[in-house]
């Protein structure tokens, strides 16, 4: 995450200044130059975390949810104030976040709280509350998602505890997300650890892509029985796995690495594709009858489920290429013409848990929001499911490992490998790979 190690460096920096007893004046200078220069760490040791859920047009701002001159104070209080509590300034710095916002929701937060926090406002609170307060209100009706959860915040926040309590549990999860990137990038010494003791091609080698295709050219030919493309990947990492107790060890590395995170992102999967299905049928049962009904014809010989459809893709600015504008302008306002269909389409958003409508595909036309919905769960909904898997998968299986096993077993193995990683990520068969 953008700025974990600046902040990390920042705070390190108001601890040696606080340890070797700079004096006041210097210390509020140091701090100065931090903040007015765009570049400096006071501003950039904030951490980027937050993005709208939507494109909007006009001018983009990356704004300090805490302010930069909060931070500056109350570092100056931690470094010089003996009688403050030297946990809040280490505080205030692991909530200290970036946004990006549309300038027009800048300027809303400026009126209100250009340069301080709300009064209610303590260290270790979330700074979103800067944005979501009841001084505002709903005037800042921005849904913003947080990179490092995938939880997205909006207008209701302030208004709801259980959503308020949920952000706050979550203020930490950049530091957990940044360690465990590190501790993910482990996975690959490790297998290359194992390769080693497996069959004997030391941890540290690496093949460029021609010399491993050289060498894959004598490798794998004699496999009559069962070829590496008929095996599941169980079946694949067989070869790796070695004998008696060093098998049973590498095995379990497997599973705690590859296989638990696949089983139990694919469970939390199916449950969540289930429950935004029957969220899908019951919104549909709440459109029979009314004059919304989405079979019912629109304008210029659509349907209200094609108003619908263009409506969502407009407000994405990804109408297919095959409607001309005038279709385009017809659609959307006979959709804002009508608070049933208007409100049905926002529901329909709502079903996407923050996440944009799934662009057009090009048999839009045969396709209906149904079809746009489950593509949306198998695919969207998937990945996020299986980011620990997939995180862990890309750094096993990166570029120079896999480069590794084609001179080890063969191209026919590689072949079949990345063929089995791509049906476990998408639930599909892969049209790319050769079958061997």
């Amino acid at each position: 995450m953008s700025g974990i190690s600046d902040n990390q460096a920042f705070v390190d920096l108001i601890d040696t200044i606080k340890k070797i007893g700079i004096g006041i004046d210097e210390t509020v200078g140091m701090l100065m130059s931090m903040n007015n220069n765009p570049l400096g760490l006071t501003r950039r040791s904030a951490i980027l975390d937050f993005m709208p859920t939507k494109v909007f047009e006009g001018k983009y701002l990356l704004e300090h949810m805490t302010p930069a001159l909060v931070i500056n104070l109350a570092a100056l209080d931690y470094i010089h104030n003996k009688r403050t509590d030297p946990s809040d300034f280490k505080k205030l710095m692991k909530t200290y976040r970036l946004a990006q916002l549309p300038k027009k929701y800048d300027d809303i937060v400026n009126e209100y709280y250009k340069s301080h926090m709300p009064f209610y406002f303590k260290p270790g609170d979330v700074s979103v509350v800067r944005y979501y307060n009841p001084e505002i209100g709903e005037r800042f009706d921005l849904k913003l998602k947080t990179l490092s959860t995938g939880t997205v915040i909006d207008k209701t926040y302030y208004k709801d505890s259980s959503k308020q309590e949920k952000s706050q549990s979550e203020s930490l999860a950049v530091f957990d997300l940044d360690n465990k990137t590190m501790a993910s990038e482990k996975l690959s010494d490790e297998f290359n650890q194992m390769l080693e003791r497996v069959k004997g091609v030391k941890a540290e080698a690496r093949y460029s892509e021609a010399r491993a295709t050289k060498l894959a050219q004598s490798k794998g030919r004699f496999k009559f029985f069962v070829p590496y493309s008929a095996e599941d990947y169980m079946g694949l990492i067989y070869p790796t796995l070695g004998k008696g107790k060093e098998g049973d060890q590498n095995l379990e590395w497997y599973k705690e690495n590859i296989l638990k995170p696949f089983a139990k992102g694919i469970s939390n999967f199916e449950s969540a594709k289930q429950e935004a299905m029957s969220n899908w049928r019951t919104l549909k049962k709440s459109l029979k009858g009314t004059p919304a009904a989405l079979g019912k014809e629109a304008v210029r010989g659509f349907s209200n489920e094609d108003a619908v459809r263009v409506y969502l893709w407009n407000e994405r600015d990804v109408v297919p290429d095959s409607l001309s504008k005038k279709d385009t302008e017809a659609l959307v306002d006979y959709v804002n013409s009508n608070k049933a269909l208007k409100a049905f389409a926002e529901q329909v958003v709502d079903i996407t848990e923050g996440v944009d409508y799934p662009a057009p595909q090009k048999d839009w036309m045969i396709g209906t929001l149904t079809t746009d919905l489950v593509n949306f769960v198998n695919t969207a909904k998937r990945s996020d499911f299986l980011e620990e898997w997939q995180n862990n998968v890309d750094v096993v299986y990166s570029k120079d490992n896999l480069n590794k096993l084609k001179a080890i077993y063969g191209e026919n193995y590689v072949d079949a490998l990345e063929n089995m990683l791509y049906r476990m990520k998408t639930g599909r068969n892969s049209h790319l790979g050769k079958v061997k």
